[in-house]
């Protein structure tokens, strides 16, 4: 398997993030779907409390055992590879607002795995514009996308290829209450199927309260 840094995976996630929500914020919400294929299996959303208390761990395609991490402002909660590191930094809207927003970020070999949770304060956001944000900052290009409303959520997941490296990502992004959420995972273009396998995951064990 060729190695990539998670240097290099780190600079391409940082380059699109805040594109994404610069992309985002402050427009109405338009449907486009435009699938090749579908990227993930539908969304599992589910209300549930969460407690201080860790749940049992699941099964990592990857080993090990997978992490519960509750964000605590807006109750989601959701499963990463491992313990994640907790990132705010500062972001900003297109009329110049401030936005907060928390990254929890997995860096495995040759693979990154993050959790955005940006909190929109009453504003709109566009997930495919997020989307296309994501692929123009890292100068990628969106190869499948698909829209699913799931828990009267509408849900958009896209595929997308990065020349460096070569990479390879899959995004899944929505609106929830004021929050919008990004679930992205990048690694190898050659590890395509260990990358889904992980957005799969990734996407099957996010929660709200």
């Amino acid at each position: 398997m060729r190695s990539v840094s998670g240097t290099r995976l780190h600079s391409v996630m940082a380059a699109c993030a805040v594109l994404t929500l610069v992309a985002g914020c402050g427009v109405s919400a338009k449907h486009v779907a435009d699938p090749t294929t579908d990227p993930r299996p539908t969304a599992q959303l589910s209300s549930t409390s969460t407690t201080s208390t860790p749940a049992p761990a699941t099964t990592s395609p990857l080993g090990g055992a997978w992490v519960l991490v509750t964000d605590t402002p807006s109750g989601l909660s959701f499963r990463l590879p491992k313990k994640p590191t907790l990132l705010t930094p500062p972001l900003t809207a297109p009329d110049g607002a401030t936005v907060k927003a928390r990254r929890y970020q997995a860096l495995l070999p040759n693979l990154l795995v993050q959790v955005w949770v940006y909190e929109l304060a009453g504003r709109s956001f566009d997930a495919d514009k997020a989307i296309d944000g994501l692929a123009s900052g890292a100068r990628g290009t969106v190869t499948a996308r698909k829209h699913t409303a799931s828990g009267g959520l509408d849900i958009v997941d896209a595929k997308v290829r990065i020349p460096t490296g070569p990479a390879l990502g899959y995004d899944r992004v929505f609106k929830i209450g004021d929050y919008a959420v990004q679930l992205w995972t990048v690694g190898l273009a050659s590890d395509e199927q260990q990358i889904r396998a992980v957005q799969q995951r990734l996407s099957s064990t996010f929660r709200s309260s």
